[in-house]
């Protein structure tokens, strides 16, 4: 009978590891201990004394939901946006790199930026100028379009006439008479070797003339065939 008269206190029970709405807890009343489900178990104003901290948090939670669900189309455009751009904000390790070159060519940067202040004032110009005389481009590009043909027959015949040029030159440098006049022998009215001299001299200076023409023509031939 001893042992029947152990005194055991709430401290001593074991702790429950798993509540459910089925399980009891222990109320100590001023006559009596007994037992409450947890199912039946009601908290209100009247049995617990933090029950407007209760009715506090729950009105914070019912305003802060009102905020979540006014806002959480934007939020959830925002969380579009941050996964569409987190690979570019990965690569932010970038901006040093662009800053580092940045700094490093400043000074030719402020160099360039004083050249094209010193020059501005004559692109302007040049700028007024070209659109001042477009029409005058344009005007001798028909005129350039419109006799190519003529050029490109002019090209041919000046092409031509150089070559039977030089063929008379060759005829005239092998002839036995042009080797006679070498030595200086002239007579019966036939031109002395002076005279032939300065006639090739005349001729040299002539078809540097003819050289730039030819130049000049078959240079621009492709432009007047288009």
């Amino acid at each position: 009978m001893t042992d029947c008269n152990n005194i055991t206190t709430v401290a001593d029970l074991p702790t429950c590891t798993d509540v459910s709405r089925d399980s009891y807890l222990i109320v100590q009343g001023e006559n009596q201990a007994c037992k409450v489900k947890v199912g039946d178990l009601v908290l209100g104003n009247e049995n617990v004394d933090f029950y407007d901290q209760i009715q506090a948090l729950v009105q914070q939670v019912n305003d802060l939901t009102s905020v979540i669900q006014a806002n959480s189309g934007t939020w959830n455009d925002t969380t579009t946006v941050v996964n569409t751009n987190k690979t570019t904000w990965d690569q932010a390790d970038q901006i040093t790199t662009l800053n580092t070159v940045v700094n490093n060519n400043q000074s030719d940067w402020t160099d360039t930026a004083a050249l094209v202040a010193v020059n501005s004032a004559n692109w302007q110009n040049t700028y007024i100028d070209v659109d001042a005389n477009k029409d005058k481009w344009s005007y001798a590009h028909d005129i350039v379009f419109s006799s190519q043909q003529n050029w490109d027959s002019a090209y041919t015949a000046t092409s031509d006439g150089l070559g039977a040029i030089h063929e008379a030159l060759e005829l005239v440098n092998t002839s036995a008479w042009f080797e006679s006049y070498t030595n200086g022998v002239g007579g019966d009215g036939e031109p002395t070797f002076a005279q032939v001299t300065a006639i090739w001299a005349e001729w040299t200076l002539k078809s540097s003339e003819w050289d730039s023409v030819y130049n000049v023509v078959y240079a621009n031939s492709g432009d007047w065939e288009v």
